[in-house]
């Protein structure tokens, strides 16, 4: 690897587990469709020795979370800027027909102050148009989002579709702008 690409390891794979190599990124060939989302390259994806691997453009910055962590308050027209280029990326992603799922501070890399980069598809699914997935991420009913950014049909584990991410970015922008999250509170209920 160089100094311009990062190693991520997706997973431990069990020794009877045989997966095609994008299958290791987010499940069924999710991100094999965004290789070429906005502002984040994919060089390669694989697995080896039972380990999923993604190799990606190394990015310099930090993360949402840790910027709002460090005091960081966006300019009104600095937060609408990030909002924006998050929602085009977003859209971009939909178009290949596919749903990120989880948007969240820690989830938004930050190059600079007004350049967001969407990392982690890990929970990401592909539909096809006008098709919808269930919001359960697992079989056991187990929910793998972050619920104050998560929309209620997610939590829910009903349909879901690109609205989904709407949502979580509608929720994101107003934290940008207020300092805060919308909805509190220390569980789902």
């Amino acid at each position: 690897l160089s100094d311009k690409a990062a190693l991520d390891l997706r997973l431990e794979l069990d020794d009877q587990v045989e997966l095609t190599p994008l299958e290791c990124e987010v499940g069924p060939r999710a991100t094999d469709r965004v290789e070429r989302l906005p502002g984040v390259t994919v060089f390669d994806a694989g697995a080896q020795d039972h380990q999923c691997y993604l190799v990606m453009e190394r990015l310099l910055g930090k993360d949402l979370r840790d910027l709002l962590a460090s005091g960081w308050r966006p300019e009104i027209r600095e937060a609408l800027q990030v909002g924006r280029r998050i929602a085009d990326a977003l859209g971009y992603a939909h178009a290949k027909g596919v749903i990120h799922r989880d948007i969240k501070p820690g989830n938004i890399f930050m190059v600079g102050r007004t350049q967001p980069r969407i990392l982690d598809f890990g929970i990401a699914r592909r539909t096809g148009a006008g098709q919808t997935q269930s919001g359960a991420a697992s079989t056991d009913n187990e929910i793998a989002v972050s619920p104050f950014y998560a929309a209620p049909e997610l939590l829910q584990g009903g349909p879901v579709d690109s609205r989904a991410d709407v949502f979580s970015v509608g929720v994101l922008l107003y934290e940008l702008l207020t300092g805060q999250r919308p909805f509190q509170g220390r569980d789902l209920k």
